[in-house]
């Protein structure tokens, strides 16, 4: 695991201090479910944008350069349950270019709010980003393409004070560490039977050509997959 340690001691000004440089290649894209980390981040009594700010400079600070955000729009105002702290980062971070506001408006004094998970799974089947959240999504696993992605491209974490924590094995202990799962180099891998492509070129079966005979997934008679590696 390679939480970045120095966060707790960061103001909220220096984690969004991030850098201007190019980043590392090979990373796949990363999509932040804002709602679940701010509120994760707050102890569920808190919209915690802080605790975005810090999910955000933890992958900025390993490389990752494609970083998007969502959060509803309502959040940039006064309103909504549990209350919004340190709002001044959901301003910054979409000046930046890294968080985008999903729509919502007032109607008849209740907020109308489009389902901005929608928006996570929806950009996640087009990049074959990686998801940052700790919702499983079972109310939209019905869609084959959705479920594809919250199987195999959810990232959950753990917030222990300010300190960002994901898993070292996202995939359980016999699928791929942390670093080849964040990487298009080598969390391509060959794809469970049945297997819904976006149609991004990236995930086409051709891609899968040179490591087809290293690895495999295997199926458990639950169903859950586990991911073999050959070499």
């Amino acid at each position: 695991m390679q939480p970045i340690r120095h966060q707790g001691k960061l103001s909220n000004k220096e984690l969004l201090n991030l850098s201007r440089n190019q980043g590392k290649p090979n990373l796949r894209p990363i999509i932040i479910d804002g709602p679940n980390v701010a509120v994760s981040h707050g102890n569920g009594n808190a919209f915690s944008c802080r605790g975005i700010a810090i999910c955000v400079n933890y992958f900025w600070s390993r490389g990752h350069r494609d970083v998007t955000c969502f959060v509803p729009n309502y959040r940039k105002g006064s309103k909504g349950h549990p209350p919004t702290i340190d709002q001044e980062i959901i301003y910054d971070l979409e000046t930046q270019g890294i968080l985008k506001i999903t729509p919502s408006r007032e109607v008849n004094g209740r907020n109308v709010v489009c389902y901005d998970d929608g928006f996570v799974l929806n950009l996640a089947v087009q990049n074959d980003g990686v998801i940052v959240s700790n919702d499983q999504y079972r109310d939209l696993r019905s869609k084959d393409d959705f479920r594809r992605v919250i199987d195999k491209n959810l990232l959950m974490y753990t917030f222990v004070g300010d300190l960002f924590m994901p898993p070292d094995d996202p995939c359980g202990r016999n699928g791929p560490n942390l670093d080849q799962f964040l990487s298009f180099a080598t969390s391509h891998r060959a794809p469970p039977p049945n297997t819904i492509f976006s149609g991004n070129p990236r995930m086409q079966p051709n891609s899968w050509g040179s490591v087809k005979n290293q690895s495999r997934w295997l199926t458990s008679s639950q169903g859950e997959s586990f991911y073999i590696n050959k070499n």
